[in-house]
């Protein structure tokens, strides 16, 4: 499995029936041990459980979206095959984020690790589009366009929860 999400980082996909060989519990437990380190700032954590949980669950609503996005112009794939593909990727992406972690913290602080994070997040669009564009037979464009509005719609809805969350930065 880390070989074909490692794959995924080179925009190697396959065709999306090759990732139902894998089961969703194992995906989500490699998933949450790779997870566990970026939540973690010299062995202490830096979030609360709830604020955890909330970005799971704002996470999760954008992926549904895109899944939902995908879904309106292929309809020959299962939603559970979309998840474990997606999980297959997610696993790749987050090694790129942890490497990328571990880079910027040997830079230091700088202005360098706004580029690092910049490119990063372009990185992250673009192999998600491209990959899922080459696994499900959409075109680019429209698996682009589905991830940018993905993450939209997950910002303005992390925006809205930070604003529940802490009423005193937003409003006084």
């Amino acid at each position: 499995m880390i070989k074909d999400a490692l794959n995924l980082l080179r925009l190697q996909a396959h065709n999306i029936k090759h990732y139902d060989k894998y089961s969703i519990s194992t995906i989500l437990l490699i998933f949450l041990l790779l997870e566990i380190p970026s939540y973690l700032t010299n062995g202490l954590p830096t979030a609360s459980f709830l604020e955890i949980l909330g970005d799971f669950a704002i996470t999760i609503f954008a992926f549904l979206f895109f899944i939902y996005w995908l879904f309106r112009k292929v309809k020959e794939y299962s939603f559970t095959l979309a998840c474990k593909f997606f999980g297959v990727l997610n696993i790749g992406l987050t090694i790129a984020i942890i490497v990328t972690q571990i880079i910027t913290l040997a830079i230091g602080s700088s202005a360098d690790n706004n580029y690092t994070l910049s490119v990063l997040f372009l990185y992250i669009i673009y192999v998600t589009g491209i990959t899922t564009s080459k696994a499900m037979g959409v075109s680019k464009a429209y698996a682009l366009s589905g991830i940018t509005l993905s993450i939209l719609l997950l910002i303005v809805v992390f925006t809205i929860y930070l604003m529940l969350a802490m009423p005193s930065l937003y409003f006084e």
